[in-house]
């Protein structure tokens, strides 16, 4: 009898730990598409004042996009609708700033920036 409340202890707390470590994953991949979304934020920003130069801007837009569709793969659950409107976001300031179109920019920066905010909500709840 002993034994065996031992190996459901064990058990339990291997489960616990495999919740906490796939919680933790999901957390770092979020900080992840955070950090490279708050990046194309302000390139796009940037390129749309005219401060970046087109050449620099569209490589490092689409890398930001690209690190973000990347680090998706590794999401679940409510997270993933998140992040999809985000990548939408995301898009239509690429296209912005492809064009060099400021006042197109705004809105997708002010939506990015409301994504953002609700996906670090969303964290803190978690």
């Amino acid at each position: 009898m002993k034994g065996s409340i031992w190996v459901v202890a064990c058990l339990t707390a291997v489960a616990l730990s495999s919740c906490s470590s796939e919680q933790e994953q999901q957390q770092k991949t979020l900080r992840g598409i955070l950090s490279w979304t708050a990046s194309a934020e302000f390139i796009i920003d940037e390129r749309t004042s005219g401060t970046v130069p087109d050449a620099f801007s569209q490589l490092a837009i689409q890398r930001c996009r690209d690190e973000v569709a990347l680090l998706k793969k590794d999401l679940v659950g409510s997270a993933l609708d998140e992040v999809g409107k985000l990548q939408s976001f995301l898009d239509q300031g690429a296209e912005a700033a492809n064009k060099n179109n400021r006042s197109a920019a705004e809105p997708a920066l002010l939506a990015l920036r409301e994504a953002r905010s609700r996906i670090s909500a969303g964290m803190s709840k978690e």
